[in-house]
């Protein structure tokens, strides 16, 4: 930043050199009092010098020079402040992505095991009703025997309603079909009713093992979808925070620079900060979505 005392000794230069041939011609004199050369940023005249309009006009544009430069290190403190806020949300939300994946990983792992229970299930299933199907398939040879040698050696209704001898005669023979008949028909349909049960388990297990399945593979896909968040944020966070750093260092440097050089640092990260806390932005709605 310029210095007052600065202005002040280009000041008495030009003063020297104007006075210089009227010196010349004129008889020795005290020395007038000059300003120091060394540069101050407070804006100070030096004593004895207060009622000088030169020194005044100075102190002016430099005062005005400092109230520049701290208007722009306002503008870079509220960026500075979004900023640090957009980090600080930031590292908490990549600390529920972290959490997040590690939960995934946690339901992975537990409807792994619930797929591994549901093949061992399906397994037993496919073996009952294979057992079940050859009974079935047994019961049914043993039926069709038992039907050939029932009417081969019993007869019918008609028949038992001619060869009966008498009423008790025909009831007993009557009751002996129908409980042949009825046995036969329950025994099938036991069978039947077992088969249909395995079936119908195992068409349980099958849309179960689906959904587990399907459930694994959205996990998977989710947690992908996390580790990329994750990495995507972790970046970010890097860096915002070195753009934070840079400019609590801009603004530690702003007061040895000209109005300026300082408004074009500031706008430069200020527009940098922008950029980043806008991809916070992004990011935190893309998790929130997710």
């Amino acid at each position: 930043m310029p210095q007052l005392q600065v202005w002040r000794a280009l000041g008495g230069c030009a003063l020297i050199l104007a006075a210089a041939p009227a010196v010349a011609a004129a008889a020795p004199a005290a020395p007038a009092a000059s300003p120091s050369a060394s540069p101050t940023p407070t804006c100070v005249i030096p004593p004895g010098l207060e009622v000088d309009p030169q020194e005044q006009a100075l102190q002016a544009q430099c005062r005005a020079e400092q109230a520049k430069v701290q208007t722009e290190k306002a503008k870079l403190s509220d960026s500075l402040a979004l900023a640090q806020g957009s980090s600080d949300s930031l590292q908490q939300m990549l600390k529920q992505t972290k959490d997040a994946v590690a939960q995934n990983q946690q339901l992975q792992d537990q409807t792994r095991g619930e797929i591994q229970v549901l093949e061992v299930h399906q397994a037993e299933t496919a073996r009952q009703m294979d057992a079940t199907r050859k009974r079935l398939g047994l019961r049914r040879q043993e039926y069709a025997d038992y039907l050939r040698r029932s009417y081969k050696f019993q007869p019918d209704i008609i028949s038992a309603v001619i060869e009966s001898r008498g009423i008790s005669d025909f009831l007993a023979r009557s009751s002996a079909l129908i409980q042949v008949r009825a046995y036969g028909s329950h025994l099938v349909r036991s069978i039947k009713a077992e088969e249909q049960r395995l079936q119908d388990e195992a068409n349980q297990l099958h849309q179960d093992h689906e959904l587990a399945s399907k459930k694994q593979k959205d996990l998977v896909d989710s947690q992908n979808q996390l580790i990329a968040d994750e990495v995507k944020e972790a970046a970010i966070l890097v860096a915002l925070q070195g753009s934070i750093k840079d400019a609590q260092n801009e603004l530690a440097n702003a007061d040895s620079q000209t109005a300026a050089l300082v408004a074009q640092i500031v706008a430069a990260q200020v527009a940098r900060q922008d950029r980043l806390i806008q991809a916070a932005n992004d990011a935190a709605w893309t998790a929130a979505r997710t």
